[in-house]
């Protein structure tokens, strides 16, 4: 709620001020998240929040949100493979690979991750 307020919010004003107003947004929910994780949120919630943002086409924030998933359950594959997945909506195909490389990794079962590291090796 208080994403979609800051997002209405911000398109009010110049460019450079809501990129501004769009950045403190994100380092709060950033913030936030952390903050959940030391209160037993789990990366489900992450997960989840990171792929609302991919739905809106907000790739930056759905990157730093997968980033985080990633330094607070960096024994989870699935952290990773959603990582990846955003890194490759980016255009950024390198991290994407470490990214789903280091998913297998951690779950040697992920079909989902070696699928995609195949058409990427392939195309």
């Amino acid at each position: 709620m208080i994403n979609t307020i800051v997002k209405a919010y911000s398109e009010t004003l110049a460019k450079d001020q809501q990129n501004t107003i769009l950045k403190k947004a994100l380092e709060n929910a950033i913030t936030l998240a952390i903050e959940d994780r030391v209160n037993n949120r789990s990366e489900h919630d992450l997960n989840t929040l990171g792929y609302s943002y991919m739905q809106t086409e907000e790739l930056d924030k759905a990157l730093e949100v997968f980033k985080v998933a990633t330094i607070l359950f960096p024994e989870s594959a699935n952290a990773y493979d959603s990582y990846g997945e955003a890194l490759l909506a980016a255009g950024k195909k390198t991290e994407a690979i470490e990214m789903y490389k280091k998913s297998i990794e951690l779950n040697s079962e992920n079909e989902h991750a070696k699928e995609v590291l195949l058409e990427l090796k392939q195309g």
